[in-house]
Order: C-alpha cells, then sequence, then structure tokens
C-alpha cells in the first residue's frame, strides 16, 4: 500500500460533520484510500479521488457496522462530498473536488514532504503592524468559493439581493469549466460587475420622487409640470433641475 500522506484542512474543524465521529471516520479513510491517480479495475477506469469498496469492507476497516457507514456515507452525500455508484461487485465512492482537498501532490521528494507538512490552508491577512490568521469557508452550490466571513459579510452588504446567487452561479461555473483562481473574493467582486450590477456604496444616497407642481408660464396661464426631487436620508429635498419633465 502507498505510504504517502494526505492534507487535512483546519476548517475541517469548522465541518458541519465535525461532531459525528463515525461520519468523520469514514470521511477520512476514504481520502485516505482514495486513488490518487487514474487506476483500471474490473474494465472500468477508476479516477483519482475515486475508490472501490463495499460498505462492510469499510465497517470492518472502521469497526463500525453497516448500517453506521451507510449512514456516514449518506451524510457525506448530503453535502456534496461524495457521489457513490453501485457496480453489481464493487461500490464505487467518488470524492468530489479531491484536487481541491489534495492539490495534485502526486510526486513529491522526501524533503519536499517535511517542508509541505509544515504548510498551513490559512491565508495571512496583515492589517497595520499586526498579522492576523482568518480561515476562509468553502461556500457555494458546488463547495467551491473561498470566503472569509468578513468578506462575506461585505458582498452581501454590497449586494444584499443577489449575494447567494451570484455565488452559486459562480461556484457552479468553476465547477463546470474548471477554473480556478488565485483569490475567489475579487473574481467574485468581477462576476457581479459583468452582470451590470452596482454595488451598495456606489448607489447614490438619495431617492428620487416625481410630484405634479402647478406653474405659471409666461402667458399667465398655470400648467401642470413633474418635477423631481432628491430626498435625502435626513429628509432635506433638492430640485432636481436637470431631469424636470413637462
Amino acid at each position: 500500500m502507498d505510504r504517502g500522506f494526505i492534507k487535512l484542512d483546519r476548517k475541517l474543524l469548522e465541518w458541519r460533520w465535525i461532531t459525528q465521529p463515525n461520519t468523520l471516520a469514514v470521511w477520512i479513510w476514504l481520502l485516505l484510500n482514495a486513488n490518487w491517480e487514474d487506476k483500471d479495475f474490473l474494465n472500468i477506469t477508476l479516477k483519482r479521488g475515486s475508490l472501490a469498496t463495499s460498505y462492510g469492507k469499510i465497517a470492518d476497516a472502521l469497526g463500525l457496522s453497516v448500517q453506521n457507514v451507510r449512514t456516514a456515507v449518506a451524510h457525506l452525500k448530503e453535502t456534496k462530498e461524495l457521489t457513490v455508484t453501485q457496480h453489481s461487485k464493487f461500490l464505487e465512492i467518488s470524492i468530489n473536488n479531491y484536487d481541491r482537498y489534495q492539490q495534485a501532490n502526486r510526486e513529491l521528494t522526501g524533503n519536499q514532504q517535511a517542508t509541505n507538512r509544515q504548510l498551513t490552508t490559512t491565508k495571512e491577512l496583515k492589517k497595520g503592524r499586526n498579522k492576523e490568521y482568518i480561515y476562509a469557508r468553502a461556500r457555494g452550490s458546488m463547495n467551491n468559493i473561498d470566503l472569509t466571513d468578513e468578506q462575506y459579510m461585505t458582498f452581501k452588504g454590497e449586494y444584499p439581493e443577489d449575494c447567494e446567487r451570484l455565488i452559486n452561479e459562480l461556484s457552479e461555473y468553476k465547477a463546470k469549466t474548471g477554473t480556478e483562481y488565485a483569490e475567489d473574493y475579487p473574481a467574485l467582486l468581477t462576476f457581479a460587475r459583468r452582470q451590470g450590477l452596482t454595488p451598495q456604496s456606489e448607489k447614490p444616497d438619495y431617492r428620487i420622487v416625481n410630484e405634479v407642481e402647478l406653474m405659471t408660464d409666461k402667458d399667465g396661464y398655470e400648467v401642470a409640470k413633474t418635477v423631481r426631487y432628491r430626498v435625502y436620508p435626513d429628509g432635506k429635498r433638492v430640485k432636481d433641475e436637470n431631469t424636470n419633465t413637462a
């Protein structure tokens, strides 16, 4: 058996199933046993991140009941961690987004492995002279948009009505095209701009109110004209001279 290593992201501590020991055990066992490269097996190709197994085999390996394993796999399917295909002689389990978890560390030297064990997946953000380590969370319908809580709340404040839709659409676009960004947050902002959306911070701090007013023309007759006013949050009203209409 390959005695290499796998990577575990510290975001696992915030994972939905972290308090479910059976589900956690099954998840780590699958990560450890998944193929790190494509392999042929019984006339099919098991892709990288997949393995051929059975509920019974997993149960025996972990000292769980078959029902415990079925429940754990159901949890992982629910949150889209896994795709499960039942063949006549075995169960094919594929780890979705396997490359995001393991990031193609297939051919590392011993020194590189030692170095990578010291790496974390945190992103270092600097504020003044202090350094803060902030964890990004996987978001979106495909769990592939990495945003910190601060980035998420800022984006939601800028696009309150479209926030979740934009994140999900970019998530599905990345999954469909295989596109990866150095940082997802700037890509998300650009994605919103390309849809013609204006962030709240760039919208005017007034609203337009149309009112009909009676005015006297040069011949002394009263005529009705529609006048537009800018109404500010403090109640101040300013006539919008450039947009008055007859």
